[in-house]
């Protein structure tokens, strides 16, 4: 199985090429646009299940508080800015178009 996070067709072409005849790719997040160069035809040939939906993170919010309150998890290798919270408009950009190696962007009141 290979599993896609995001609204980005070109990590789910990845996935359709990576996964083997009769897998499965699971898509969890926000794919909200309509895509013209869906690989519908790929899949079809190698009958790939697609399974998708929504990450229901709202109920985890609080075992992951706690996680990392308690220093079991360390998110410090996915968060590659840290900007004050004036610059909330530049993050988001960076963010958004995958600008200088942007991954995660901390913003700091």
């Amino acid at each position: 199985m290979m599993m896609v996070q995001g609204g980005s067709l070109g990590a789910f072409r990845m996935a359709a090429g990576m996964v083997r005849k009769f897998g499965t790719i699971q898509l969890t997040g926000i794919y909200g646009l309509k895509y013209s160069a869906f690989p519908l035809g790929q899949l079809f040939e190698r009958n790939i299940t697609l399974k998708m939906g929504l990450a229901p993170v709202t109920h985890y919010i609080p075992v992951i508080y706690q996680m990392l309150k308690d220093g079991i998890v360390d998110p410090s290798d996915i968060i590659t800015h840290r900007l004050p919270i004036d610059k909330a408009p530049h993050a988001y950009d960076i963010f958004n178009e995958r600008k200088d190696g942007c991954i995660k962007v901390l913003l700091k009141p």
